[in-house]
């Protein structure tokens, strides 16, 4: 595989995920695997996701979190709840998708009410606040 800008990003993402999920849980290699463990990187380099509803959306991300879970209890690893799991998938679609070119997309105006708070109601007759991080 080459590295390029999608394998940077993807990287980034997955380190600050597990860091962020971390805190006295277990190692960044655990969370690292049980994040690749998914679908999650390759469902995000589709633009259909982009284009899903938000039940569609909410599936997916209930799967990632539960897949999450699962692996992390297969390897006996205490405390490995949902609410981790959610935390490690909501902070690699900030890193990957708010950092990245599908910051404008429907399916990242729409979500009000993840704990991603990448909106403040957009979609819901709110205006845009300009999601994407400013290019130089």
């Amino acid at each position: 595989m080459s590295y390029d800008l999608s394998e940077h990003r993807h990287r980034f993402a997955v380190w600050a995920a597990a860091r962020a999920a971390q805190r006295g849980f277990t190692t960044v290699g655990n969370l690292r695997a049980a994040l690749e463990s998914t679908d999650i990187r390759k469902s995000l380099a589709l633009p259909e996701t982009f284009q899903s509803s938000v039940a569609q959306f909410d599936k997916l991300h209930a799967g990632w979190c539960s897949a999450i879970q699962a692996f992390l209890n297969d390897r006996s690893i205490p405390n490995a709840t949902y609410g981790r799991a959610a935390k490690l998938v909501a902070v690699y679609l900030k890193a990957t998708v708010v950092l990245g070119d599908a910051c404008n997309t429907p399916v990242v105006t729409m979500r009000s009410n993840y704990p991603l708070h990448l909106t403040a109601g957009v979609g819901r007759g709110v205006e845009s606040r300009g999601l994407c991080a400013r290019r130089r």
